[in-house]
Order: structure tokens, then C-alpha cells, then sequence
């Protein structure tokens, strides 16, 4: 539970996880499941998302009614679960998760709404370019190769259904038709020749996100989105057979302009959130770094899982503004396991813990509601198992390390009674490099994490 103090204004008005994969043959299993994940975080961001709503001073009755335009920022990861086989199969054949690097990545939608009774009805067509892409080198039997997977573009189609909570602010559910647009590159060695195929895939995808009146017809939106395509499938000149199925998993923030809404919503105090807080953070998120060795190259690695951790902070008040600092004790399950069945090798990185203060700074959209920004330092423990006997030389072994690292985060809160705040929040934390040494040379091993989180918390 995360938690806020009350205030007199409340109550006046209430290191080894590289792949290795040019050193390896044998069928791979990679334990990275990309869609419980997607779901997880779905489920975590949207009963936020439902609790984020509030009630503004002034707006129209039907400010969601008619058509409207915007432009959103997504952040987050499209998902790749790559399978290869050459022609000799049996053992040669390998399969396994990996994801695109995170960026940042600009859309434009547009649709129209109809509200009857508080209840929302809407449709929207969006666009997007992502220009993501996953690269690394890969083994199929006796063929070593640099793989270059790309999301090159993407367009949907969705039906949306909500629920006002006030006059000027709405949840809603979306589902809908995804398409996108994918180019796979393998460039070889051992007699690969360099090939490249690009396809159209088709998918569905759904997500849950909130809507809030800013005035003069504008509306900030946050949501979360999951799209799984199709796969893709095709044969090179040398005969190794490619397939993989992508998914995304993606946190946005949008503006849109409403054009039958030209109403005000009037400016508000934050003095309620002032004071010391004590509570706790659930959700789900994961760890990427690219990892490996100038002689064998480098891949992209994933580490998802479920995070939680424990906070206490104090904040003071200016108006609208807010001003305030917190502690946590972050503890999570993420973890990379990429296994050999037929040898029984198996690697394996995990984050275990992590330390962090924070600033944040954040406004006040009405007495009961916060949205904010916050920075600050962490400290994590990571920790990888190496037990590979069969590969040449055999390597076995564990080690750990504390990496230091920044974080920045967005979120918003919003006070249930006197009390009681629930919140919302994304956070980026970009992790220093480990470089440690194998058989197989220096590894540099350099994390980024990504989390989105529900909480609670208390106001002493």
C-alpha cells in the first residue's frame, strides 16, 4: 500500500546473461514469457487507470461526444520469439524471446465518441512508426549469423468503450485489428550469404487507458497498449528456416483535441497532498541490456518479471505545485534463463533488490488528483549462474554485482478519502556498465529497466 498524510486542507474539503549464442548449437528454450508479461502489465496499468479518474470543476455534460484528432508518445518494447532450423533439424533447431532496444516511439490517431447515460461508445483509426529493432548473433547448428529484426510501421483499428467519472473525465477499454509492418536480416558467416525479407503481418491487440478535461476542447490521455501479430515465416538461399511472431507492450501519453468541447476547467490547491506518507508499489516490468563479447558479438537481452517495493516520503505545497522526496526498498522476481535440453547447460541472470531516492515534483489538476515527475538515484543487485560443462572450454561458475543507476518516472495520484492515495507510475532507470571476464573474453553487460506500477499509500 502506498501512503499520504492528511492535511488541513483535506479536511476542509476532503553477468553473465549474455546469449553466447556464436559458441552454442543444440535446441535452445528461452523461459521469457513475452505475453503473460503483456497481460500482467495490462491488468496492473489498467485497474490504475480506472482508478485515476476524478471530478473537475467545470465542463460539458457530453465533452466526449463527436470527433476528435490527436498525437501520443508510447515507451516500451516490441517482443521477438524467434524459432530457426537449418537443413539438418533434430538438434539444430533453436528457439528463443528476444526484445527490440526501448525507445521512444510518436503516433497520430483519430475517431469518434458517443456518451448516453455516462457510458462511452467510440471508434479510432491510429498510425504509428516505431523503428525499433532487435540485433544480435545467433547459431543454427554448424551457421553463425548476425540477426537485424525491425518494426518498421504499424496501424489499428479500435473499438472503444468507457465510463465517465465526472463531468470531464473517462476509463476506457480498447480492442482491436493491429497490422505492422516487419523486415527480418541475416547477415552470415560458415557460407550464409546476406538475405533480408520483409512482410506484412495482421494481429489484435487491447489495452486500458483514462481520459481528463484540460479545457478548451484539449484532453490528456495515458494508456497502456498489448498487440500480438501473426508470424512471419520465410526461407533463406541457405536454407535455414526463419520464423517468429512479435508483440508489443507499450505505456503512452497523448493529447487529443475534441472538437465539440471548448469548455474551462479551473486551477486547484495540492495542499492536500502535503505531509509524510509511508505505503507500497506492485507491477510488472523488465531489464534489457545488449550483452556479450567483441569475438562473439552482442545480443539483446530481456529480464521481465514482477517488481514491488516498500516507500515512505514527505512532500510540502505551493498552490497547485508540489515539491517532496521518497525512499524505497524495491523487490522483484526478474529473470533471464537461456537453457540447452540437450546438454542441460543453462545461464541465468537475475535483479533481485534495489535502493532508491527520488525527488518528485509534481501538480495538482484538482483537489483530489496529482499528476508528477520524479528523479533520482538507485542501487541494484544483480546476480548470474553459469553452468554450461559441455560448451569448449566448460564454464561453470556465479557471480554478482551492485550497479548504480538513474531513474526518471512520470505518474499521477489520486486521494480515495482522508487518508487513503492510490497511484500510477512509469519509471526508466538507466544502470552502469559490468564488465566481467570468461573463457570466452570481457562481457559488457550494461542495463536499462522499465516498470509500470499500482500502488497505495497511507497519510500519517
Amino acid at each position: 500500500m502506498l501512503m499520504h498524510s492528511r492535511s488541513n486542507g483535506l479536511a476542509r474539503s476532503n553477468g553473465l546473461a549474455r546469449s553466447n549464442l556464436s559458441a552454442r548449437s543444440g535446441a535452445r528454450e528461452v523461459k521469457t514469457p513475452s505475453a503473460t508479461r503483456g497481460g500482467l502489465s495490462g491488468l496492473a496499468v489498467g485497474a490504475m487507470l480506472l482508478a485515476s479518474g476524478f471530478v473537475p470543476c467545470a465542463a460539458n455534460a457530453d465533452d466526449f461526444t463527436g470527433p476528435y484528432i490527436g498525437t501520443q508518445f508510447s515507451y516500451g518494447t516490441t517482443d521477438y520469439n524467434i524459432s530457426d532450423d537449418n537443413p539438418n533439424g533434430g538438434n539444430n533447431a533453436y528457439s528463443h524471446t528476444r526484445a527490440s532496444e526501448n525507445e521512444v516511439i510518436p503516433s497520430i490517431f483519430a475517431g469518434y465518441g458517443l456518451v448516453q447515460n455516462d457510458w462511452y461508445f467510440g471508434g479510432e483509426v491510429e498510425y504509428t512508426r516505431p523503428s525499433t529493432e532487435y540485433s544480435g548473433w545467433e547459431r543454427t547448428g554448424v551457421n553463425t549469423f548476425e540477426r537485424k529484426t525491425e518494426h518498421l510501421s504499424s496501424w489499428a483499428v479500435d473499438l472503444r468503450v468507457g465510463r465517465k467519472l465526472g463531468p470531464a473525465s473517462l476509463v476506457f477499454a480498447r480492442a482491436g485489428y493491429v497490422g505492422g509492418r516487419f523486415k527480418d536480416t541475416l547477415a552470415g558467416q560458415g557460407g550464409i550469404s546476406s538475405y533480408s525479407e520483409s512482410q506484412t503481418l495482421h494481429g489484435v491487440r487491447f489495452g486500458f487507458g483514462s481520459e481528463t478535461s484540460l479545457g478548451a476542447g484539449l484532453k490528456l490521455r495515458a494508456d497502456y497498449v498489448y498487440s500480438h501479430y501473426n508470424s512471419m515465416k520465410f526461407t533463406t538461399p541457405a536454407n535455414i528456416k526463419a520464423n517468429y511472431r512479435p508483440s508489443t507492450s507499450l505505456f503512452r501519453l497523448g493529447l487529443a483535441y475534441h472538437f465539440n468541447d471548448a469548455d474551462e476547467v479551473s486551477a486547484a490547491s495540492a495542499e492536500n497532498f502535503a505531509g509524510p506518507y509511508a505505503g507500497a508499489l506492485l507491477g510488472y516490468g523488465s531489464v534489457g541490456s545488449q550483452d556479450g563479447t567483441e569475438d562473439s558479438g552482442h545480443t539483446q537481452i530481456t529480464l521481465p518479471g514482477v517488481s514491488g517495493g516498500l516507500v515512505a516520503g514527505y512532500g510540502v505545497t505551493k498552490g497547485a505545485f508540489y515539491l517532496g522526496a521518497e525512499g524505497e526498498l524495491g523487490l522483484g522476481a526478474q529473470e533471464f534463463e537461456d537453457e540447452f535440453p540437450q546438454t542441460g547447460d543453462k545461464q541465468e541472470m537475475k535483479k533481485t533488490y534495489a535502493l532508491s531516492v527520488a525527488g518528485r515534483l509534481g501538480y495538482a489538476l484538482t483537489p483530489k488528483m496529482m499528476v508528477y515527475t520524479k528523479v533520482g538515484l538507485t542501487r541494484a543487485h544483480f546476480k548470474s549462474n553459469l553452468n554450461m560443462p559441455n560448451d569448449t572450454p566448460a564454464r561453470t561458475g556465479s557471480d554478482s554485482a551492485d550497479l548504480n543507476g538513474v531513474l526518471v518516472g512520470v505518474g499521477s495520484e489520486l486521494l480515495l478519502d482522508e487518508n487513503y492515495i492510490v497511484r500510477l507510475e512509469y519509471t526508466h532507470t538507466a544502470f552502469e556498465r559490468w564488465d566481467y571476464i570468461d573463457s570466452a573474453g570481457e562481457h559488457k553487460f550494461k542495463p536499462n529497466e522499465n516498470l509500470v506500477r499500482v500502488g497505495m499509500a497511507y497519510k500519517f
